[in-house]
């Protein structure tokens, strides 16, 4: 039996094939896509013209009234879990252009791309007057042809995407639209689209096995596989109609992962949420309705990092408990969980379901922000839940043989004992990485990464190396900067992705990190923060700093970031630091 909002998707399905795909047969119509869990009822595609997203809401004003920026109804005098359209179709956007497509997002005037339109049963006076009542009415007039509104019973295309025929070939592009369809596409978990990932059987054993206790720890050793645990959790989850959701604190983290998912299931990461903690924060202080003012610390970076880490998360733990409507997962899955504090695990917690299942993957060694993981995570005065005892995965199936010792020196010589963890070497492991530790000045050190880069290539006559398996990493914005510069000064027809700031006024440094994948051909050049949890066969990696525990954690996980290959790997480290002249020879 059809249900009342099915007819109307149908009806607004039919009038878009009607009028839209009629006018112009590029047109591609998305009913109801994952889009990352945004789930808008359709999504409207033309790679030269742009997006649609249209939501439609069943009700009217006879049945509710809008207090508080959140929708009540009249006769229970009750909120009810409807959120307020405006400020889901702004972040959406936003999302869009910074997340989904970055690439649009880089590009003047981006927000031309996107159109979205609220359909209603009512006409669009009555509409607007419901609409009126939310505090942030002035961005839908202010948005005019980008925000629309629509009534089912009159449906007219001229109301619901006046823009339809406007060439915005300067902005989309095919590239773009393919972009954008991977994040849209919905396939089924057929068994026929499962893949086959090379894991040893312990991984096997956590990805496929429920948790004794509601919360699981994993720690491990770099390239001991605690992502691909996390993200095979997740496919195993999902595939049992599962609300599942991955999160991470560093942002270009995000591609890899759904990389990764994708690994065990064709197509997975279009079942799974994969977000970064403080986009999770604003996107539920959203939903809850709550505008969030950051207040002006005068560069006081001490009280605002306060603020972010501790107060911000409270007052979202505090309006979480506060509500019943928020809309809860069946498991939570966090990576890199060195990377969290206990208020944010805490906050997480609060939208798990009373079933649920969360599991936190970390690598103390890999430390950058000092956290101190096992100062929260292992007090049981926190009430955390956890398990008593880690589960610990310490052979490495992915660190080259003979960098191991390397890496479990610089722990023994360099980390406190309660954050080593030690690398197990496996005598089967045949795959050998070439190192080289090149000590030089600050000034020559810029040529000298340049050099090395190319040379790595270059000096290649077996042609089994190439410019896409390469990546540049380095502890210094701007030395990064540089080194990006002379690079592609040396060989224009060299391309080269980085996330490097400009100046201190670059708006686009986080639409680049989230546009960083693997899967561009071409060079990768970044920062160490910003690599960790990813993987590549060559690097090299310039060192200007190593006075601090914090200098030298970044240290140790930019020299874990190398991978085993069956065509070799390539490791080459710069170092301008006097802390470690000589560090490889002695």
């Amino acid at each position: 039996m059809q249900t009342a909002k099915t007819k109307a998707l149908d009806k607004i399905e039919k009038s878009l094939n009607q009028d839209l795909i009629w006018s112009d047969s590029s047109w591609e119509v998305y009913r109801e896509p994952f889009l990352n869990g945004e789930r808008p009822d359709f999504v409207c595609l033309n790679p030269s013209k742009g997006i649609l997203i249209i939501k439609y809401l069943n009700f009217s004003q006879n049945n509710y009234d809008i207090e508080k920026d959140r929708f009540i109804d009249i006769k229970t005098n009750n909120f009810v879990n409807i959120q307020n359209p405006i400020s889901y179709f702004d972040r959406l956007q936003s999302s869009i252009r910074e997340l989904y497509l970055p690439r649009l997002g880089e590009k003047a005037f981006a927000f031309r791309a996107i159109t979205s339109c609220i359909i209603f049963n009512e006409e669009r006076d009555k509409s607007l007057d419901l609409l009126s009542r939310f505090s942030n009415f002035n961005k839908f007039i202010d948005k005019k042809n980008q925000f629309t509104l629509g009534c089912l019973n009159n449906l007219k295309l001229t109301d619901i995407f006046p823009n339809h025929q406007q060439d915005l070939s300067k902005l989309m592009s095919e590239e773009l639209a393919m972009d954008f369809r991977n994040w849209l596409y919905k396939p089924d978990f057929a068994e026929d689209q499962q893949t086959t990932v090379a894991l040893p059987k312990r991984q096997w054993d956590l990805i496929h096995t429920s948790p004794k206790s509601k919360y699981r720890r994993i720690k491990g050793s770099a390239g001991s596989g605690k992502s691909f645990v996390l993200c095979g959790r997740a496919v195993e989850l999902a595939k049992e109609n599962k609300k599942v959701l991955i999160v991470t604190y560093n942002i270009t983290l995000i591609n890899y992962l759904r990389e990764l998912c994708d690994r065990f299931h064709t197509n997975a990461q279009n079942h799974i949420e994969f977000i970064h903690f403080h986009e999770w924060m604003s996107k539920t202080f959203d939903f809850l309705g709550i505008s969030i003012k950051y207040p002006k610390f005068d560069e006081q970076e001490e009280k605002m990092k306060n603020y972010l880490e501790i107060e911000l998360p409270n007052q979202l733990i505090q309006a979480l408990e506060a509500t019943p409507f928020i809309e809860k997962y069946d498991a939570i899955l966090v990576d890199e969980g060195q990377d969290f504090n206990r208020q944010w695990w805490n906050t997480l917690q609060q939208s798990l379901k009373e079933n649920g299942e969360m599991l936190l993957v970390a690598d103390t060694a890999q430390d950058i922000y000092i956290r101190q993981l096992n100062s929260w995570i292992d007090d049981p005065m926190k009430n955390l839940g956890m398990a008593s005892r880690w589960t610990e995965l310490n052979d490495s199936f992915r660190i080259p043989n003979n960098v191991k010792p390397l890496l479990n020196k610089f722990q023994k010589e360099f980390f406190e004992s309660k954050n080593i963890n030690l690398i197990v070497s496996k005598q089967d492991d045949l795959m050998d990485c070439q190192v080289k530790w090149i000590d030089t000045d600050p000034d020559s050190s810029i040529q000298k990464c340049v050099d090395e880069l190319l040379v790595l290539v270059k000096e290649d006559q077996n042609q089994k190396r190439s410019f896409t398996d390469l990546t540049f990493l380095t502890d210094s914005q701007l030395a990064g900067l540089k080194v990006v510069e002379k690079l592609r000064a040396s060989d224009k027809s060299l391309k080269v992705v980085d996330t490097f700031k400009r100046n201190e006024k670059d708006r686009n440094q986080k639409i680049r990190k989230i546009a960083f994948t693997k899967l561009d051909a071409t060079v990768k050049a970044t920062t160490i923060h910003s690599f960790k949890g990813w993987e590549s066969r060559m690097i090299v990696i310039l060192i200007t700093r190593a006075k601090t525990p914090k200098d030298l954690s970044v240290i140790y996980t930019g020299l874990t970031r190398i991978k085993q290959h069956p065509l070799s790997s390539f490791l080459t480290i710069l170092n301008t630091t006097k802390r470690l002249n000589n560090y490889l020879v002695s």
